[in-house]
């Protein structure tokens, strides 16, 4: 089998070599040239470090994220979530489920808000509501007043979500993409 060989300068991996079978790394190059060159498995990369002392190869460390970054993955997140919304039941206690798709844009926000004024003054009223989905659902204005309680409330938690995780952040408990995509999103 050919025999990879990592071309080291200041001990870091910049070129990969593979050697054919039944050949030494200094028939098939000038020996200044070879003597920057090392053994390796297949794993090794460009960028890799090299250590002379063991002749071992290490993979880069990656750079840490800037809090300004990952501040501004987690508003991405949480804007991602608030666009992409919830279903909940609107319908009163004891009666059937009236599921409604409901995103929390600011365009829907501002939807809610008169359709909450609308079911305070007429709770028998009826107003159609389209959902994400497309899905039309006439719903009465005391269902309205519940869809906006409790959009209103997921919207808040999702920014209880978004304070809790940009703390973590600028505590340096949170480091990574990773771990703002796993933390507990409302």
């Amino acid at each position: 089998m050919s025999q990879p060989f990592a071309r080291v300068d200041n001990n870091v991996v910049v070129e990969m070599i593979t050697i054919p079978d039944g050949h030494a790394i200094g028939d098939c190059f000038h020996a200044d040239l070879a003597a920057t060159m090392h053994p390796c498995d297949a794993s090794v990369t460009l960028g890799w470090t090299f250590n002379p002392s063991t002749g071992a190869f290490s993979a880069p460390v990656p750079a840490p994220l800037s809090k300004a970054r990952l501040l501004a993955y987690a508003q991405q997140v949480q804007s991602a979530r608030l666009s992409a919304g919830i279903s909940v039941n609107v319908a009163p206690a004891g009666s059937p489920a009236v599921n409604v798709l409901c995103d929390g844009s600011s365009a829907t926000r501002a939807d809610l808000a008169l359709l909450a004024l609308f079911g305070q003054a007429n709770p028998t009223g009826q107003k159609t509501w389209i959902d994400d989905n497309g899905l039309a659902t006439v719903l009465t204005g005391a269902e309205l007043l519940t869809l906006v309680g409790l959009i209103g409330t997921w919207i808040a938690a999702t920014y209880g979500d978004l304070a809790t995780i940009s703390g973590g952040i600028n505590a340096g408990a949170i480091s990574t993409y990773a771990q703002i995509d796993a933390a507990n999103w409302s």
